[in-house]
């Protein structure tokens, strides 16, 4: 009875999924634009669609709140892992609409098209790829995070974010884990304790690579498996020591070096007697390449625009600024899955929101006080007002200008768009001091918005960190707080902003850290963080030895990769209680562990609050921290509390509908050659 109750459910389920899709016919035509006939005609081979479905039909696989994000169906009690369903029974490939993985060499991804998966689940297998006699006999291969020696351990597939609760219960030593998706958030509550990380998509600058440098947990992307996936607990070796990274079996490891190098005695020396031991390893990982510079006609005002010609050709400036910057931030970044958290539904969501909502909202902060004057009023330690949130109350408009208009040409508003644009461009103007540039991408990733007299106060207040036992304990605190912000953000990087770097007399470069909201605030879920001692930090890193550079997204890429092994200063703040100039208070260094243990309680906690979210809970929730980012112009306005915050307002219904049912698999991978945003006027 339960069996059939639950197969009508899902027919039922993606029966009215299917007719969503079918009604929004113009947007997902959009979004396979760049697939052949050929392709949308493939066979859709997983169980839960009538045999002979194509792509084409629109049947594709939606996960819906009663199939989740991996999660066990604990409504109807069923527990079924996403590896039964995401393959038929019979069908060793899933013919669904190709999630590119990307491969990352210098922060650039190459698009190509999915791997086959393994027959008894539904990793990625590669089954022709050779590889020197002298070598261990790799098992699978990917792109290292950073460069790490090579760690053993015991592989575990983690389908669910029940699998991450047992894990958590167990304990997570030695385990090697394996992900599909690149989100921070899926293994928060164990990230301090793995011995390694693997996952089948994204790229080392996603939020996963991310809070794994932080740890120091070595971390693949895009791992390609040769055959099947071994079974849970089998011991495997992990090398990031040069790239690709390699995964080998333990037994066939032995003392056998990625390098195939042969080390008789286990010291790492070949044993010629040239004292080489292994070869020096190649740049992995966060190794950056300069930014091409953009046109000089893009960054410079017409005049006042005055007339609807004018604003329609400053507008039409502004998007194609933005153009091609986003486009390779976008590839640069991330891949928009995760095992525990819709992104690409939440995002989707609040971008539409933010097209209908933002150009209003902005009239009327901007009537209040002016963006530029907000701006200045921002630029110091604990403000929101920065690098991050600026670039996304463009970018967020223009995202959802692309999708709405996908669907309805005739809604592309200019005048919107000069109201949005311009005001981000004179708010981005003078969050870098009117110093010719707009964004970090314009300064080749430099971003140092904090006066003298801000670096000073935060100089006066660092301390050397002349030992190995305190700089252990700064870099286990940085990366429990980035690992819990992740979370708390809905896998966003809005809880933590970096600034930098801040040339030294010395030589030595200053880094500025922001951790913004710690504890309880507007966000709902937040008060599980009530207790927490503080609500805003900011940290002061002194680096000796370490080229640095600050992106849009306010993170940091550095070379050596392993930055905080050259931190030769340190200084902890609070701006609470610092009033509207936001004065800046030291925290005692002592606390560090003390903190870093309350705020994994708290994460912990709050992750089981996610796991027990419906998946439109979390659709919400992302949509409205994603909204929310043009709040803290408002905040600084005195305009905040005349606004309606919430979402989705103009999207609820069908749209809301058809914009949740898009997961990531759904949208083709981007072509790196089209454009990302269509210009207002028709054009090269």
């Amino acid at each position: 009875m339960g069996e059939q109750g639950g197969g009508v459910a899902v027919d039922a389920e993606v029966a009215a999924e299917n007719e969503v899709l079918a009604r929004a016919g113009p947007f997902v035509d959009s979004l396979h634009h760049g697939s052949s006939a050929a392709e949308d005609q493939r066979p859709v081979t997983d169980s839960r669609l009538k045999p002979g479905g194509t792509i084409g039909d629109r049947q594709v696989i939606l996960e819906r709140r009663l199939v989740g994000d991996g999660v066990s169906n604990r409504e109807s009690g069923t527990a079924e892992p996403i590896r039964q369903r995401a393959v038929g029974e019979e069908h060793g490939i899933l013919a669904v609409h190709p999630r590119k993985v990307d491969q990352v060499g210098h922060r650039r991804s190459v698009p190509r098209a999915r791997e086959p998966q393994c027959r008894s689940c539904s990793w990625p297998t590669r089954t022709s790829a050779r590889y020197a006699p002298s070598m261990p006999t790799p098992i699978a291969t990917g792109t290292p995070v950073f460069s790490h020696p090579p760690v053993s351990g015991r592989l575990v597939a983690a389908e669910g974010p029940d699998d991450v609760l047992d894990l958590l219960a167990e304990g997570a030593e030695g385990v090697i884990v394996l992900v599909r998706d690149a989100g921070a958030t899926f293994l928060s509550p164990i990230f301090p304790e793995l011995a390694g990380v693997i996952c089948t998509a994204g790229t080392p600058a996603s939020h996963v690579g991310i809070v794994s440098r932080e740890f120091q947990v070595p971390c693949v992307m895009g791992m390609v498996f040769d055959g099947d996936v071994p079974p849970n607990h089998t011991e495997v070796v992990l090398d990031c020591t040069s790239s690709p990274a390699i995964l080998a079996l333990a037994v066939e490891h032995a003392a056998t070096d990625h390098h195939g190098i042969t080390d008789d005695d286990g010291d790492g020396d070949d044993g010629d007697g040239d004292g080489d031991q292994r070869p020096r390893p190649m740049a992995v990982g966060f190794g950056r390449v300069s930014r091409p510079p953009v046109p000089p006609e893009l960054l410079i005002r017409s005049g006042p625009a005055l007339s609807a010609g004018d604003r329609l050709r400053e507008a039409d400036r502004l998007v194609r600024y933005h153009e091609p910057i986003t486009r390779q931030l976008t590839f640069e970044r991330t891949s928009y899955h995760s095992q525990l958290i819709p992104v690409t539904p939440y995002i989707l969501v609040a971008c539409a929101e933010t097209f209908y909502r933002y150009p209003d909202m902005m009239r009327t902060i901007d009537a209040a006080m002016p963006a530029e004057e907000i701006v200045r009023a921002g630029r110091h330690p604990g403000s929101r007002i920065n690098a991050v949130h600026l670039w996304s109350i463009a970018n967020f408009w223009l995202t959802g200008r692309k999708v709405i208009t996908t669907m309805d040409p005739s809604l592309d508003d200019p005048e919107a768009a000069y109201t949005v644009l311009d005001f981000w461009e004179r708010g981005a103007a003078a969050f870098r001091g009117n110093d010719g540039t707009l964004q970090a991408w314009d300064a080749d990733d430099v971003l140092t918005p904090y006066g003298p007299d801000v670096i000073d106060a935060l100089l006066a207040g660092v301390v050397p960190v002349a030992d190995d036992t305190l700089r252990g304990r700064i870099k286990r605190f940085n990366a429990t707080l980035r690992n819990y912000l992740f979370l708390l953000y809905f896998d966003t990087r809005i809880g933590t902003g970096d600034t930098g770097p801040y040339l030294l007399p010395d030589g030595r470069v200053l880094l500025v850290r922001d951790f913004y909201q710690l504890g309880q605030s507007e966000y709902w879920w937040s008060d599980v963080a009530a207790d927490l001692p503080y609500q805003h930090l900011v940290a002061a890193l002194v680096l000796d030895g370490v080229d640095a550079h600050v992106t849009d997204f306010g993170s940091t890429v550095t070379d050596p990769e392993d930055y905080l092994d050259r931190l030769v200063g340190f200084g902890l703040f609070t701006t609470d209680g610092g009033g509207a100039d936001r004065t800046l208070h030291r925290v005692d260094l002592s606390g560090l562990d003390a903190m870093a243990d309350a705020i994994n309680a708290v994460n912990a906690r709050h992750y089981r609050n996610v796991v027990n979210m419906t998946r439109d809970e979390r659709i919400r929730c992302g949509a409205y921290v994603y909204f929310g980012f043009l709040k803290p112009f408002a905040e600084v306005a005195g305009v905040a509390d005349q606004m309606d915050w919430s979402v989705p307002v103009r999207t609820e219904g069908f749209l809301y509908d058809v914009l949740s049912a898009m997961d990531g698999d759904l949208l083709p991978a981007l072509d790196p050659d089209a454009r990302y945003y269509e210009p207002l006027v028709p054009g090269p």
